[in-house]
């Protein structure tokens, strides 16, 4: 836009409008290459940084590699970018010397319009991306931190595929019994457990149950039923995660291969339906007209990366013995769980040769996969909001450059009539100022919009926090009038000497 004056006298010399735009286009398209060629570098490394939180296979379909299709696409977007950018100056420094002074006027305008309308639309994004990030980031932090009802740590799961060799309850629950004593035997495993799936992922056993209130079956109507997550697992289970039971028992290995009519239920089923603190000796009816003794309460176990809100019951395996595959965990003895991933494959072996050992993994690697996706959301709209910012600070003080620039013969005068340097920094920076503050006005409304979709990805953090808001735009504010004031000084400055 500064070379408006010099492409003008260009087409009054004669040059035709089409070398002139091919001028313009050319350093405006040089510029965007230029500009695509440092992103796709800082893209590569930026990428392997982002696989970290999620190796290749977690996210089906998705590949951290930068190839054809992506340098293509980078190439052309970076081509029409730079005609789009460089047409509107070159059209304009044509036009003001062929349509006279009134053209200059009017095209002024417009230009001064296409500033203001561009410094506020990234503070918008920008402080809309602010406000999606901060939740997003702060409630990764607190699941980290979270108390799930067990500790992941020290624990080696892993899968075993049954397939049809092993057929009725007592073959399954003889092999079930067989397995977990014979990890348990080894050197190194503190406790060894059977169960239906691993604690802290996303459920996907549930059962309907009957319970037992004041000496009364609850009358279930049809919908109404009560839906609870179902642990299908062996007596060393509660042991092996280091889930506390709050009162009565676990059942016992005998029950457990048995399969009696015991169970295990949380705290919140326990609350939910005996408040009173004596849910222990009650009955729960769930696959059978046959009542199920309630001889334990175990703390709530949370789905990893989620509030707390459904109920669980634990069974012994042997009541129902699960078909086609079954997990499997030991928990390590003050060594390194993956050491013992051959002493766990020679103790199936000597079991059944024939017996597959497959996902062997550690139960926190096997957690941080499942959050995989959640953690790559976060640190890419944490990424975005970022960029958002410094391209946005950036643009603000590109524009407040020229404006400055433009200005700086008023300045002068100013100065010369006794205004102080505090006054020229008002009078520079008033635009900017208010030109940011409707941005991030904005982009409190357009991020309030955008939190909305993204609190089901939040845990222990509310998508509409007012510290959210009043913090993402107080830190965007700080950052325009920092943008707002470098140029606003250095104009001051240079009309002072």
């Amino acid at each position: 836009t500064g070379r408006t004056r010099e492409l003008a006298i260009r087409s009054a010399l004669g040059a035709s409008r089409r070398h002139i735009l091919l001028q313009v286009l050319a350093d405006s398209v040089l510029l965007a290459a230029l500009g695509t060629g440092v992103g796709l570098l800082l893209a590569a490394a930026g990428l392997k940084v982002l696989s970290q939180f999620a190796p290749a296979g977690v996210i089906p379909g998705m590949s951290f590699a930068i190839g054809a299709p992506v340098i293509g696409f980078a190439a052309a977007l970076a081509i029409a970018l730079g005609f789009l950018v460089g047409s509107f100056p070159a059209w304009t420094g044509v036009s003001q010397e062929s349509l006279g002074a009134g053209a200059r006027a009017t095209d002024r305008r417009g230009s001064n319009g296409l500033r203001n309308a561009s410094i506020v639309v990234q503070s918008s994004l920008a402080v809309a991306l602010l406000i999606c990030a901060a939740p997003m980031v702060n409630s990764l932090a607190l699941i980290e931190r979270s108390n799930v009802g067990f500790d992941r740590g020290g624990v080696l799961t892993f899968k075993l595929l049954l397939g049809d060799r092993y057929k009725g309850r007592a073959e399954l629950s003889r092999l079930y019994a067989g397995v977990t004593s014979e990890l348990q035997s080894l050197a190194g495993v503190e406790a060894a457990a059977i169960f239906n799936e691993l604690p802290g992922v996303e459920p996907r056993w549930q059962t309907d149950i009957n319970p037992e209130v004041d000496g009364e079956y609850r009358r279930i109507r049809p919908g109404e039923l009560i839906n609870v997550d179902w642990g299908i697992v062996s007596a060393s289970y509660f042991a092996t995660m280091r889930i506390a039971l709050e009162s009565g028992r676990t059942f016992t290995a005998t029950e457990a291969e048995n399969g009696a009519p015991v169970m295990v239920i949380d705290e919140n089923l326990a609350n939910r339906f005996w408040p009173a603190g004596d849910a222990v000796g009650h009955h729960i009816k769930y696959d059978s007209a046959t009542p199920v003794e309630i001889i334990g309460i175990a703390t709530d176990v949370h789905t990893y990366g989620r509030q707390a809100g459904r109920a669980k019951i634990y069974t012994p395996y042997g009541r129902f013995p699960f078909l086609g595959e079954v997990t499997a965990a030991v928990r390590a003895d003050d060594v390194d769980a993956l050491s013992l991933v051959t002493p766990i494959r020679n103790a199936i072996r000597s079991i059944d040769p024939a017996l597959p050992v497959y996902e062997i993994t550690t139960l926190t690697e096997a957690l941080d996969r499942q959050m995989s996706p959640r953690t790559l959301t976060t640190w890419i709209v944490g990424l975005f909001s970022a960029l958002a910012v410094l391209l946005t600070a950036v643009g603000i003080h590109s524009v407040m450059s020229y404006v400055a620039q433009e200005r700086s013969r008023e300045v002068a005068v100013r100065l010369a009539l006794g205004a102080q340097g505090r006054d020229i920094l008002r009078l520079i920076m008033r635009k900017g100022i208010l030109l940011s503050g409707a941005g991030i006005g904005v982009g409190l409304l357009f991020g309030f919009g955008l939190t909305r979709l993204l609190s089901g990805m939040l845990f222990g953090v509310s998508a509409s926090s007012v510290p959210t808001y009043v913090g993402g735009a107080l830190f965007f504010a700080a950052v325009s009038i920092l943008a707002c004031f470098v140029p606003a000084w250095r104009a001051a400055r240079a009309a002072r000497h």
